[in-house]
């Protein structure tokens, strides 16, 4: 009978290892459970790399305790559990088997391999070495030997060991990476790199290779190429190491990126990351961040690992004396002094402390020590230095150590208002101004102490204005002393001649408890000269009170109240004044604003006409408000005329132009009209009502195109209003693009919401119906277009103001509204009121009539003149709605200055400067809704105005009307005779019918009846 085992043999002598198995099996099957049977089982499972089932059959010869085979059993079961990376199993295992006599260069070598895995380097080394005597010295030897000692710290050891390795097996990964490694432990980082980039030339990219050459640029300080390897090391790596993300926050932190370093050592600290190193990391870039005192708790953190690390110490302190806790700062630097640092910063950072606690001799004589200790003297400890000795009183000690400091850091607030306080100390306050004024530009909000010295170094400097904004600011300090500081102010405002608020600012101090004779004295002398309306007027109703009335009281007291918009006042004054001998350009040209206000326009014109009657220098912003109350009119010509003389006299800016464009297209003037909207348009291309007006001028010329792009110029400086969106709609109607007149009525629409005028959905339903049937372009008449609305336009501010012609200076002047003040919400207010609420009528009544001008084509205006008779003017424009045409907006009235022996004089010459006034409401007189009694309470003002017209002669207000939307095409006349000739059927049917009624009783014939009846 043949024997199984010799087959066996002879098929392992084959290598056919498939045959032995399922011999092996088969006579497992048959019930062979022999040792032999089960050991190469094992081992032939071991060969095709089934480890573990290898294993169970190995454990079941272990468990025989067959001496015979412990020795083979041990070894095979420790190669099969290194293979499987159990190194701890395996060392156990490879013990067993030496212990039971098997002590060969192999089971050496697994030994060192396995103890290298288990980091026990040491005990690696011996077996390692060992199996070298015993004959093995091949390549994967010298590597685990390199391996061992690189990691021991052995590098240059590990080195010899890897290269002989290298010259075994050349190209050989693993080597070539831990020649790497090691290079780079000794700090030879350009040969450590050069090996990772061999294995990178292998075709070898992975995260180890990319996250070591990182390593390598971070530590040459090349931190941006560094970065650029450990990032791709992260997206290659599906588990990034704490060492990995470590690395990038090393990096990022050398870039100053200490938000992204922060992040990346969190990830690290994530992943198991806790030491000395990561804490401190932290702490250093949370202290970049200004973040005190998380970078206090990570401080402390790291000071755990190390407690008596001096550099940790130190930081400790710095960070509780930076957050004011200068007694515990103190402590952990005399506890980093004591393990023996003792250097120039540790002593500055000690003085500084020491001077925080008031401790100034203490402070000195550390701050002293740090000086002689450095190279040279930084800046910030020159500071505190000059600091200790101010305290002390001794400031011209201190000079020579701030003057080289601010020198070097200009850009340092401290030492710039340090200086600054010195000199000031010293009575130098020339040399004062410039370190103050510096220090004030590098910290806007300066501590209390710096406004109340600056502003005491100002005034000694005669800058008054300077000194009233740190008076200001130090209001804001609920310690600060308010009546003392509004008295400086009011001595300020004094200084600058500026008596109305000097007055106000010596009120508000006695309200805070400054009532002495000091205060009292500087009061008396401004009883009559205060620029603040209600106090003025408080005063000036004293004066009336006790004093009798004369033609300047009576003047200020309607100045006053014009200021203050209270009208009906300020006329019963304007007429004592006048009755009084007053007889000049400021009384008349209040008046006409006054009954401009009652909407009494024509007196109102008659009496600016009289201002620039009584003007010595002829005033342009008169003769522009003249303008507009013309155009208010309807006196075109006279408007223009106007115009031309506010032009002449100094008043040229785009309103002005544009309004005189307007009016001349009034007049039919269209060219004329174009030249100076032209020239408006050359003073701010961003004038959106100058684009409107060119845009309306030239569609009258028949240049649609071009009006075309000026309203488009008005689209993109106004986007969202919907008149300009009407107007662009209109000339792409009347150029036959159906669609894009379609597109724009639609966002017209959208914009007005339910304000939206009929005539826009009308146009909406006509263009849709029309674009729907796909009507040749120009089948029917030219469509109407809008004339730009007035209150579009933004007046110019200069020709809004009140007159300037000031009120007798007999005894004092008037103060100049000019340059009173506003609060900032009037001003606000004043500036963004939208000018339809100018001088405008109820909204409500501006929403119903829009203004609209109709376009004609040059065929249909041909027609039209020769249809008319040669003495009809040309075809009648709609005119704008009057409570949108011009709303003069006088700004102020203002007076001249004091003039030598008391002398009126008029300063309106050359002057347009004032507050913005908005001073025609849409109740211009008194009480909302009052309006028409006030007009019969100015009614007299006709007679002031001094002019020869007729003041019963009122021009008629131009009318609110809306032209017609569109000519009636010829399909629209043949729907209206269709429509007529039905009617006249049904009325003759109607008749017929009645007659045969009537007759049928009776013999009368119907045509007999009919003509009886005719």
């Amino acid at each position: 009978m043949e024997n199984p085992k010799n087959n066996f043999d002879e098929l392992i002598a084959r290598k056919d290892y498939n045959g032995a198995l399922q011999l092996l099996k088969s006579m497992e099957s048959e019930g062979d459970a022999s040792s032999w049977l089960y050991c190469n089982l094992a081992w032939l499972l071991g060969i095709r790399g089934s480890k573990e089932e290898a294993l169970s059959y190995l454990k079941k010869v272990e468990a025989r305790n067959d001496n015979k085979f412990n020795k083979w059993v041990f070894s095979e079961t420790a190669g099969n559990l290194s293979a499987l990376n159990r190194p701890g199993e395996a060392v156990v295992y490879l013990k067993k088997a030496i212990e039971a006599g098997r002590d060969d260069a192999w089971v050496n070598f697994l030994m060192g391999f396995n103890l290298n895995k288990i980091e026990d380097y040491q005990s690696a080394l011996i077996y390692l070495q060992k199996a070298k005597e015993l004959g093995r010295n091949d390549a994967q030897l010298l590597f685990e030997t390199g391996w061992a000692l690189g990691n021991s710290g052995r590098n240059a050891e590990a080195i010899d060991y890897l290269r002989a390795a290298l010259e075994l097996s050349p190209d050989d990964i693993p080597t070539l990476n831990e020649l790497g490694w090691n290079y780079g432990k000794l700090g030879e980082h350009k040969i450590a790199i050069g090996y990772y980039n061999q294995i990178k030339d292998l075709g070898h990219d992975d995260v180890n290779v990319n996250s070591e050459i990182g390593w390598n640029l971070g530590s040459l300080d090349r931190p941006e190429e560094a970065l650029e390897y450990l990032r791709k090391a992260e997206k290659l790596s599906d588990e990034p190491s704490a060492f990995l993300y470590s690395e990038m926050a090393r990096n990022l932190r050398k870039l100053e990126e200490y938000e992204e370093a922060l992040e990346a050592l969190q990830k690290a600290a994530n992943l198991g990351r806790d030491d000395y190193w990561i804490h401190a990391e932290m702490a250093w870039n949370l202290l970049q961040l200004g973040r005190l005192s998380e970078a206090l708790g990570q401080f402390r953190k790291s000071n755990q690992y190390k407690p008596d690390d001096r550099w940790i110490l130190s930081q400790i302190g710095y960070c509780l004396g930076e957050t004011g806790k200068y007694e515990e700062a103190i402590e952990y630097y005399l506890r980093a002094k004591s393990q023996g640092r003792d250097d120039h910063w540790l002593n500055g950072r000690i003085g500084w402390t020491l001077s925080k606690l008031g401790q100034s001799e203490d402070a000195l004589k550390y701050l002293k020590r740090a000086e002689a200790q450095g190279d040279r003297l930084p800046a910030w400890m020159a500071f505190e230095i000059a600091l200790n000795l101010r305290a002390l009183g001794r400031c011209e000690e201190a000079i020579p150590y701030l003057l080289p400091a601010a020198a070097e850091e200009p850009d340092n607030y401290h030492i710039q208002s340090e200086t600054a306080l010195n000199l000031a100390r010293l009575g130098r306050y020339d040399e004062a101004a410039p370190y103050f004024a510096r220090a004030r530009q590098l910290n806007a909000e300066p501590e209390p102490w710096f406004l109340a010295e600056e502003a005491t170094n100002l005034e000694r400097t005669g800058d008054y204005a300077g000194a009233a904004e740190c008076y200001e600011k130090l209001l804001k300090d609920e310690d600060a002393d308010k009546g003392a500081i509004y008295y400086r102010l009011g001595i300020c405002a004094k200084n600058r001649n500026l008596a109305s608020a000097a007055m106000d600012y010596f009120k508000k101090a006695q309200s805070f408890g400054k009532d002495d004779q000091e205060l009292l004295s500087e009061m008396a002398p401004l009883v009559n000269k205060s620029e603040n309306p209600r106090e003025a007027l408080a005063i000036l109703r004293q004066l009336e009170a006790s004093e009798p009335m004369s033609e300047k009281l009576a003047s200020d007291l309607a100045y006053c109240h014009l200021q203050l918009e209270e009208y009906d006042e300020a006329f019963h004054y304007l007429t004592k004044a006048r009755d009084l001998g007053r007889n000049d350009s400021w009384l008349a040209e209040n008046t006409g604003f006054i009954l401009g206000k009652a909407e009494k326009y024509d007196q109102a014109l008659a009496c600016y006409e009289r201002a620039i009657a009584l003007q010595d220098q002829p005033q342009g912003s008169t003769y522009y408000k003249a303008g507009k109350l013309a155009n208010i009119l309807g006196k075109y010509g006279q408007a223009n005329e106007f115009f031309q003389k506010a032009l002449q006299y100094g008043v040229i800016n785009g309103e002005i132009l544009t309004e005189n464009a307007w009016t001349l297209n009034k007049m039919q003037k269209h060219l004329s009209a174009l030249t100076y909207i032209e020239q408006a348009l050359d003073i701010d291309k961003n004038n959106a009502t100058a684009w409107n007006e060119l845009g309306w001028t030239l569609v009258q010329l028949d240049r649609f195109n071009e009006g075309l792009n000026a309203f488009e110029k008005s689209e993109q400086i106004k986007p969202d209003d919907p008149w300009v969106l009407k107007q662009i709609a209109y000339t792409y109607e009347n150029l036959g693009k159906y669609a894009d007149a379609l597109t724009y009525f639609k966002r017209a629409r959208d914009l007005m919401a339910d304000k939206t005028p009929q005539e826009i959905q009308d146009e909406i339903w006509f263009l849709e119906k029309k674009t729907s049937r796909q009507t040749p372009a120009g089948s029917d008449t030219v469509r109407p277009m809008e004339a730009p609305r007035p209150q579009e336009r933004v007046r110019h501010e200069d020709s809004l103001k009140i007159p300037d012609n000031s009120p007798p200076a007999e005894k004092s002047p008037v103060p100049e509204p000019a340059t009173a003040p506003l609060s900032s919400e009037a001003a606000a207010e004043s500036e963004n009121r939208p000018a339809e609420e100018e001088f405008s009528a109820p909204a409500a009544e501006r929403e119903e009539i829009p203004a609209e001008r109709p376009l004609r084509s040059a065929q249909e205006a041909r027609i039209e003149a020769e249809a008319r008779p040669e003495e009809a003017p040309r075809s009648a424009e709609p005119q704008r709605p009057v409570e949108t045409e011009l709303r003069i907006r006088p700004e102020a009235v203002t007076k001249p200055a004091e003039t030598p022996g008391g002398a009126r004089q008029n300063e309106n010459s050359g002057k347009n400067a004032g507050i913005r006034r908005n001073i025609f409401p849409e109740n211009p007189i008194g009480n909302k809704g009052e309006n028409t009694k006030k007009k019969e309470k100015f009614a007299d003002f006709a007679e002031m105005t001094g002019s020869a017209r007729d003041s019963e002669q009122k021009p008629a207000k131009p009318q609110n009307t809306r032209p017609v939307e569109r000519k009636k095409t010829a399909r629209q006349e043949s729907k209206l005779f269709r429509n007529l000739l039905i009617l006249l059927l049904i009325g003759v049917t109607a008749f017929f019918i009645y007659a045969v009624f009537k007759i049928k009783d009776s013999s009368e014939s119907i045509l007999e009846f009919i003509l009886s009846k005719f």
